[in-house]
């Protein structure tokens, strides 16, 4: 809540936002939050931005050359799954990975642990958390999973315009079947729409004349369709696929 919060109230289209990394930083105790886009097919990767300070890639090597034959990239493109995953869950002991991994980052090989915001067969969307010392545990990896889906939406959101040359995410697609896109009936449509204007069940069962155990289970066919688990992220990625309206249309239609 705290974080969708501090996120939602900077205005401009760069995302992860100084407020944000360093929030992201706090919880997780890292020494760098980084963010970027993977291009898999053209060398149009671009890295975001680090915080606090950059970090040095060294060896005069584009962001590109190296994030594209990163570990995490590979196992991104192979699995074509949006799930956070650490170094040390895909990086095995040969000599390849791990000096590939010392040429980016110089000296010592830090723990990492990626918060994928869009992964598709042409491009990933990540942050990377960066700490040395103890590995990520289970209690990181469950909290990460748990601001995923907000993150990604906050980040589609952003993202939505037109932002330069920039290759931005139009939406997160995690685990579900593009191709077949999201079908929701009129009745999840109904109920979806009243979760955007901030009503909680029993009122929404007021509004559409039904019970509110029967709109419970609308909101969780809506969670399995979206794959969020909680109501700011459904609402958040709803605005960003544009399935409802966001606040800010709304607010400006009725001036």
């Amino acid at each position: 809540m705290e974080l969708a919060t501090i996120a939602l109230e900077r205005v401009g289209p760069d995302f992860p936002e100084t407020a944000v990394s360093a929030r992201l930083r706090e919880l997780f105790d890292v020494d760098v939050v980084g963010s970027g886009t993977i291009d898999l097919v053209h060398a149009r990767s671009r890295r975001w931005g680090t915080s606090p300070a950059a970090v040095s890639l060294g060896h005069g090597r584009s962001f590109h050359e190296i994030a594209v034959h990163h570990p995490l990239t590979l196992a991104y493109r192979d699995a074509q799954q949006a799930v956070p995953l650490r170094l040390s869950d895909v990086i095995d002991s040969t000599p390849d990975q791990g000096s590939l991994h010392q040429r980016w980052l110089g000296a010592g090989v830090p723990r990492i642990l990626t918060i994928p915001l869009l992964v598709t067969a042409d491009r990933i969307t990540a942050l990377a958390l960066m700490r040395t010392g103890p590995d990520f545990d289970s209690r990181h990896m469950r909290m990460a999973k748990q601001l995923q889906s907000v993150l990604a939406g906050i980040c589609a959101l952003r993202s939505g315009g037109d932002h330069g040359d920039r290759e931005t995410p139009v939406h997160f697609t995690g685990c579900m079947d593009e191709a077949s896109g999201i079908r929701l009936t009129d009745r999840e449509s109904a109920v979806l729409d009243l979760l955007g204007t901030g009503l909680i069940a029993t009122a929404i069962g007021r509004r559409l004349d039904i019970s509110r155990s029967t709109v419970e289970k609308h909101i969780q066919h809506i969670y399995e369709k979206l794959n969020t688990n909680d109501r700011i992220s459904t609402v958040l990625k709803a605005q960003a696929l544009g399935l409802i309206a966001s606040a800010g249309s709304d607010a400006g239609q009725s001036v």
